[in-house]
């Protein structure tokens, strides 16, 4: 038995009981018991009345029934044996109890059974109220089992719709590999898989080179630091040189003349209305992206017409010095040199290298004067002026028909190297003069004077130089023609290494691709095994379905979903079968047999209270030990029938001693 002070675990919590007797909040003995942790639910009061005190702080005290409390011992558990053997001395105490109250006389039988029968009235009810528990969970398993039902059907459905989704998987698969077997056997021939891919690199390049011009292209007109229209054509000019250009070499030359004039009046312009005027006439890029992008410039843009037109119309900007040396010196710095450079590379009459050494030496007179003259105007107290009337539409039609023609139809170099020295000619009439005040007119007359003087003098040092650099430019012309033919061979080797690796990356690319092809058969082969497999599965699951029930067949369903890879149905399953399982009791237990506690007739109006009240509690306690015990040293069975039979024994004890006493 629990004593005061006992060491006891109430769900699996261990505590000391502290007190042992009825209460006020509810009915019945009741022991109090104070937690080794904070984890009871008051402090030993119960709506306001203390029965115990605790030695620790905080809500350590709980109330529990001796069903719920076991003993702790320092050897451990106590056996089942030595509970049976309390029992049974409880049981001996009962008769000796019983024996006293036959001395003590009816009227206290009468009182106790009483009492009992009012105890077992409010069982009944009890019993009754647990009975409509009952009724209601069987409703619930009703409603859970059509709710079982209803999912099952959409199982089934679900299983349905597997199987027509794998089927659409197969036809696709089908699809794809008889695509597949007709691209194979296009591609059988290595040249058309060679073309074929030639074709693709081709797009690709032609889509790279028109994301990188556009890029470009975008990232000159955001520079801010520049004008919009000169930062374009100076990118047009520099990228016309390409190798994607299909246009001959002497076209694009004249593209990037083309390109520079209109690079150098943009640069050249000062007047709002005329580059108002520019910008609709010639400074619309659009115009040349497209050709651009295309990789070919036709021909109506290599021309000179609307350049002619904006310059007739513009005389001061036709007149303007700036706009002429800035355009010439790029020219014979850059573009003439090139054109005889493949003209001396592909010509087989070589003309006299002493002419073509002269050629370079006036050119690059030429662009060492627009230089320095180009150095002097970016002075701001400094302009340009010119002894002899210029004009910049003159220069660049003689140097666009006249000197350009000659790489196109006959070389004359005579011809050529007069033109280049009218035109160094006119380059040295242009002077740097520094601005004065108009208030100063004699120092002013005094300073032209002294710089018309130093131009002269500086004018005969060029000369000096040039005619002392023309044996050095020799040799340099005679380097820079090995040098081109050099870049030439060097291009060409490159192309056909590059044609080389093409060629054998391509026979790679078809192995790859044959290899592919295998492989996609022997795919196309695996999927239809697995195809046929997943069929067995699916007509398994359609065969089994209907045993998807409480008891029949889950198993073996369960086995079979898993190794379709159903695991989702087999959790909902598994869930559904949880719910049931919790408010509807199994099939196979039977009702504990509680017919010995109803009452009988002739004994109603007889029962002695108190002893009722001891039956009743008797009964409790039996019942108690049999739903709650945790004994596992005999089986449940045969505690549950030793112990029934003892409480009927008991019971018809009773009731004979009553029979008795009413005889009496």
């Amino acid at each position: 038995m629990v004593a005061i002070g006992d060491k006891v675990d109430v769900n699996g919590h261990h505590g000391v009981v502290k007190y042992i007797g009825h209460t006020q909040f509810a009915e019945g003995v009741w022991y109090g018991i104070e937690l080794d942790e904070p984890v009871g639910r008051n402090d030993g009061s119960v709506q306001g009345k203390r029965y115990f005190d605790l030695e620790k702080k905080g809500l350590c005290g709980i109330f529990a029934k001796l069903q719920s409390i076991k003993i702790i011992n320092s050897g451990g558990q106590n056996s089942l044996q030595g509970e049976v053997s309390r029992l049974l001395q409880e049981n001996d105490e009962l008769r000796r109890q019983l024996q006293r109250t036959e001395v003590e006389g009816p009227n206290d039988v009468i009182e106790f059974l009483t009492m009992e029968n009012s105890d077992l009235s409010k069982n009944i009810e009890s019993l009754k109220g647990k009975l409509a528990a009952l009724q209601q969970r069987e409703d619930t398993h009703v409603k859970l089992q059509a709710v079982y039902v209803e999912m099952e059907k959409e199982l089934r459905d679900q299983l349905e719709e597997l199987e027509i989704s794998y089927q659409k998987e197969i036809d696709a698969l089908k699809n794809e590999n008889a695509k597949l077997h007709q691209e194979l056997a296009e591609k059988d021939s290595p040249q058309l898989e060679v073309r074929d891919l030639q074709s693709k690199l081709k797009i690709m390049e032609q889509q790279v080179y028109e994301n990188r011009f556009l890029k470009d292209l975008y990232e000159v007109c955001i520079d801010d630091k520049r004008n919009r229209e000169e930062a374009q054509f100076e990118y047009l000019s520099k990228k016309i040189l390409d190798d994607r250009i299909r246009n001959n070499f002497v076209e694009k030359q004249k593209c990037r003349f083309v390109l520079v004039i209109l690079n150098s009046i943009a640069a050249a312009l000062t007047n709002e209305n005329m580059k108002e005027s520019y910008r609709k006439s010639l400074g619309d890029v659009s115009q040349w992206t497209a050709p651009f992008l295309g990789c070919l410039i036709p021909e109506e843009k290599i021309r000179l017409t609307s350049i002619n037109e904006f310059l007739s119309s513009n005389p001061e900007l036709n007149a303007s010095p700036f706009l002429a040396i800035r355009c010439i010196g790029l020219t014979f710095g850059k573009i003439v040199p090139e054109l005889l450079a493949l003209y001396m590379e592909r010509t087989a009459d070589k003309p006299p290298l002493e002419l073509i050494t002269e050629l370079y030496s006036v050119c690059l007179s030429i662009q060492k004067k627009c230089e320095v003259l180009l150095v002097g105007a970016s002075n701001a107290n400094c302009i340009l002026t010119t002894r002899n009337n210029i004009s910049a539409l003159k220069l660049f039609n003689t140097i666009f028909q006249e000197i350009f023609s000659q790489f196109e139809l006959e070389f004359q170099e005579d011809h050529i190297l007069e033109l280049t020295k009218d035109i160094l000619q006119q380059v040295e009439s242009i002077s740097v003069m520094k601005q004065v005040d108009e208030d100063k007119d004699d120092d002013k007359f005094e300073d032209s004077q002294t710089i018309e003087a130093t131009s002269t003098s500086i004018n005969s040092k060029d000369d000096m130089a040039a005619h002392w650099q023309t044996l050095l430019h020799n040799r340099e012309t005679e380097l820079r023609e090995l040098m081109i033919k050099n870049q030439v061979y060097q291009q060409r080797l490159e192309e056909v290494d590059s044609r080389g690796k093409e060629f054998n990356s391509m026979k790679i690319e078809i192995g790859d691709l044959s290899q592919r092809n295998d492989y996609l058969i022997q795919e196309v082969a695996d999927l239809k095994e697995v195809l046929e497999k997943v069929q067995q599965k699916v007509k398994r699951e359609q065969l089994r379905a209907y045993q998807i029930g409480p008891n029949d067949g889950y198993e073996d369903l369960a086995a079979e979903l898993i190794n379709s890879e159903k695991l989702d149905l087999i959790s909902e399953i598994r869930d559904l079968r949880q719910i049931v399982s919790k408010y509807v009791a199994k099939e196979n237990k039977k009702p504990v047999n509680l017919e010995w506690l109803d009452i009988h007739k002739e004994a109603i109006n007889i029962i002695d209270i108190p002893l009722r009240n001891r039956i009743h509690s008797l009964g409790n306690e039996v019942l108690d030990f049999v739903n709650y015990s945790t004994s596992v040293n005999l089986e449940c069975s045969k505690l549950k029938k030793n112990y029934m039979e003892n409480a009927k024994f008991k019971m018809s004890v009773i009731e004979s001693a009553i029979k008795d006493t009413k005889l009496n």
